[in-house]
């Protein structure tokens, strides 16, 4: 299954994303040594893939 697939079917891919602590709709997702950094709006079925940076850069420039 494609990523886009997996990922409309649950936004949340089965607990493999993180809410960011601080931020309301705001998540992230783990590859390796980067991250996605993901708003999702559950209410809206919305979910917007914001920035795909560094571990070190994520927490710095996201959201």
């Amino acid at each position: 299954m494609a990523f886009g697939e997996a990922i409309k079917d649950d936004p949340f891919l089965g607990g493999r994303t993180q809410k960011l602590s601080g931020c309301h709709e705001f998540y992230r997702i783990r590859f390796g040594s980067y991250r996605v950094g993901l708003r999702i709006d559950t209410a809206a079925k919305v979910i917007e893939f914001r920035r795909v940076l560094h571990r070190k850069e994520i927490y710095r420039r996201f959201p």
